[in-house]
């Protein structure tokens, strides 16, 4: 074998190292630690909202027999003037006009089954139209409710309370949820013995969860003296951090 092939092979096998080592050295991969945190924000309301529904119907029938000519229209124009007067009730009341959000009329029909003694069901159409009311002072909220109980609400479907600055709220939780993954990661890192590093990765959970109430009403109190009390509404968020760990 000559010097030059010598050359060449030695050559040839330290270039075939690096090119294996390259692979291994690029899959390295720094040590880092993932932690996630949980963050609970609780706080009392300052609106709240409520929805109630005005309906009329037509007289009963049986099924099939058409409604007499005009009953309809009746029902609609009592409706109407019904709905006109309970917003005017509710200015009086302090709802702002704008925060009173009257909705679509709906027509429906209803069948009244009978008991099968043969006797035809009966049949009528109820003429619905529903209100939501957005109240920024929650000191005005039994007089609101006083102002829908005597305009004779068909239904009422209850309070439910929330906060006008949800954002804020939220970044508060946030900040709690971070402070929570920073202090695991700093305890399980001291436990370890092992020097967290820079954070390399922040993911965020799903959007922070309000979870609001409904009314409460306080038990052991008279009809016209019953207090409201709204609690407070907890607002959860939830974060990942994976740190870089030094040597």
């Amino acid at each position: 074998m000559t010097t030059t092939t010598l050359s060449r092979r030695l050559t040839l096998g330290v270039l075939c190292a690096f090119a294996f080592a390259l692979p291994l050295a690029a899959q390295a991969k720094p040590a880092t630690l993932e932690v996630s945190g949980e963050g609970q924000v609780q706080i009392a309301p300052d609106r709240a909202g409520l929805s109630a529904t005005l309906w009329e119907k037509t007289p009963l029938r049986d099924e099939g027999e058409n409604a007499a000519p005009g009953e309809l229209e009746q029902a609609r124009s009592a409706l109407e003037r019904r709905m006109s007067q309970l917003i005017d009730t509710l200015v009086a009341a302090g709802v702002a006009r704008e925060r009173i959000h009257a909705g679509s009329l709906s027509i429906q029909p209803e069948i009244l089954y009978t008991s099968g003694d043969g006797q035809p069901n009966r049949s009528r159409i109820s003429v619905e139209r529903p209100i939501q009311l957005d109240i920024e002072q929650l000191d005005r909220l039994p007089t609101v409710l006083e102002a829908l109980t005597q305009a004779g609400v068909d239904r009422l479907d209850g309070v439910s309370y929330d906060v006008a600055d949800r954002g804020a709220v939220e970044d508060r939780a946030l900040a709690a949820a971070v402070a929570r993954a920073e202090g695991k990661a700093r305890a399980i890192a001291a436990s370890l013995s092992l020097e967290l590093g820079p954070v390399l990765e922040v993911v965020e959970g799903d959007a922070p969860r309000f979870q609001p109430r409904m009314m409460a009403m306080a038990e052991g109190r008279v009809a016209d003296s019953v207090d409201y009390n709204p609690g407070e509404i907890g607002v959860e968020a939830r974060i990942t951090l994976r740190y870089a760990l030094e040597e």
